[in-house]
């Protein structure tokens, strides 16, 4: 379903169809439950096809710290917000290519308190953390490490749907999903006895849903690996 249709689907369902810029459930409104549908499920998804990412080309080694997620592309989206989660750094230089290892923050500062002072050794990158909206990456390269390639593995948010937006998600198979959690939300501004009612069935009906989903979503992967052979 486009983005206009599944906007048209929750009116729908909470007794307000027709296109609407005013009141309590404008079109707009509708959209921006849609598109806060989108980022749970990918939050709550690890890993989902689509929106999985091996970028190779956004970014090279530097004599810095630390690089913008922001910078990194993902498919045919090049926005801020776009990535969701980074699983793995490389760094690529032929036969001195290797995965980084992943530090959480304690652990990076820890091991590296002053990452930028000359008392540092220079080398080969070995580790890497993820803080806010940055990748820092240590020990800094000496000049013969530069401009090499770092492949980032990762997955991305959805792209935002726009009001009455003729597209369709970037998620495979998730309208019901995003219907759901549209519905719960509109019910919730709605009010009322009744609208409690029906936002209490519409959540769990969307909890209900993600779980399934999630679930459907790790059974692929597993077939697409052939673990379990052929039928």
């Amino acid at each position: 379903m486009t983005g206009a249709e599944l906007t048209d689907e929750v009116r729908e369902i909470v007794g307000r169809p027709g296109a609407a810029a005013s009141g309590v459930i404008t079109d707009a409104r509708v959209t921006r439950w849609l598109n806060d549908a989108q980022a749970a499920i990918v939050e709550g998804c690890v890993g989902l096809h689509g929106m999985s990412f091996k970028n190779t080309d956004s970014l090279d080694t530097t004599a810095v710290l630390k690089y913008a997620l922001a910078d990194i592309t993902v498919g045919d989206v090049s926005v801020s917000d776009a990535v969701c989660r980074i699983y793995d750094v490389w760094y690529l230089n032929g036969l001195e290519t290797k995965k980084l290892n992943f530090l959480t923050t304690d652990e990076f500062d820890e091991l590296y308190p002053d990452p930028t002072h000359s008392d540092i050794p220079l080398t080969i990158p070995s580790v890497w953390t993820r803080r806010g909206a940055y990748i820092e990456i240590m020990p800094i390269g000496v000049t013969a490490y530069y401009d090499k390639d770092l492949r980032f593995d990762g997955d991305r948010y959805a792209r935002d749907l726009t009001t009455n937006d003729a597209t369709v998600s970037d998620i495979t198979g998730a309208d019901e999903g995003l219907i759901a959690y549209g519905a719960w939300k509109a019910w919730g501004a709605i009010g009322g006895p009744k609208a409690t009612l029906e936002e209490l069935k519409w959540k769990r009906n969307w909890e209900d849903w993600l779980d399934d989903f999630r679930s459907q979503n790790d059974d692929l992967d597993e077939w697409d690996g052939k673990m379990f052979g052929d039928i």
